[in-house]
């Protein structure tokens, strides 16, 4: 298991990408504007102490679809 941290300026889908099956993306505070698709069984929260926001970006019919079962 790993664990990703996705920091100011980074990419949320990029992180959850490179992850595996059973790894962890923890977001820190920053203001993510994506569409993300989570598509494999991760855990994705906040990092301790931070309060990460996602708003939806223009065009896309959802701001988080979940895929995986």
């Amino acid at each position: 298991m790993t664990t990703y941290t996705v920091s100011a300026g980074q990419s949320i889908q990029t992180k959850i990408n490179s992850a595996v099956a059973g790894d962890i993306i923890q977001i820190e505070t920053d203001d993510f504007s994506e569409a993300i698709t989570v598509n494999k069984a991760l855990t994705v929260k906040n990092a301790t102490g931070h309060t990460p926001v996602i708003r939806g970006v223009a065009g896309a019919n959802y701001i988080i679809k979940i895929t995986a079962s």
